[in-house]
């Protein structure tokens, strides 16, 4: 790519970056890296309302990280595929490489 192409690969970039730029959207990723689950589930495991852990998985979920299921009266979120979850482990990694406070996870 040269120097005077269109920026437009690097705003869907950006997009993408400010999904993960959220301290509560990174904890969703964590918590269903383990498992499957609801929103209730996961408000529960969040100490959050569940209309804003919605928000979060909607946000992360526009940008393909996270899919959803109807299972009966509930819908069930998941990583959206392995490729998720093998960028959460390396994003985790490569951050606690420099960062100390993350050695604690």
């Amino acid at each position: 790519m040269s120097a005077h192409q269109p920026l437009a690969p690097f705003e869907h970039l950006a997009h993408l970056g400010k999904a993960l730029a959220s301290a509560p959207r990174l904890r969703v990723l964590h918590l269903l890296c383990q498992c499957e689950r609801t929103v209730a589930q996961l408000a529960k495991c969040m100490g959050l309302p569940v209309g804003i852990v919605s928000h979060h998985l909607q946000v992360l979920s526009r940008v393909h990280l996270v899919a959803a299921q109807k299972a009966g009266r509930h819908v069930v979120y998941r990583l959206a595929d392995e490729t998720v979850k093998a960028f959460w482990l390396d994003y985790r990694e490569f951050a606690e490489g420099r960062l100390t406070e993350l050695q604690l996870l």
